[in-house]
């Protein structure tokens, strides 16, 4: 019994982080996308209404596009707070 609650909870914990992360896709789309370069991933701001752009740091290469999203996360919300729209 304890086999198949850990096999639930496994599949749940997968399903959340699987939520999350298309949560911060739709959310960081309107800063850029993230793309394919090469052998790694990487991404690209869209310009659009940065109030300070030359604070943004160059994209960097990662190893997924997981973690090139989640690479994006931290930035942008680094961004916010220097900027002081961060709440």
């Amino acid at each position: 019994m304890r086999m198949i609650a850990d096999i639930i909870e496994h599949g749940l914990a997968q399903a959340n982080y699987q939520a999350d992360l298309a949560s911060k896709r739709r959310a960081l789309s309107a800063w850029g996308t993230v793309e394919r370069k090469g052998a790694a991933w990487s991404w690209r701001w869209s310009g659009l209404g940065l109030a300070l752009p030359e604070l943004l740091p160059k994209p960097v290469p990662c190893v997924s596009a997981d973690a090139a999203w989640f690479a994006m996360d931290s930035i942008v919300t680094e961004y916010v707070r220097r900027i002081g729209a961060g709440g």
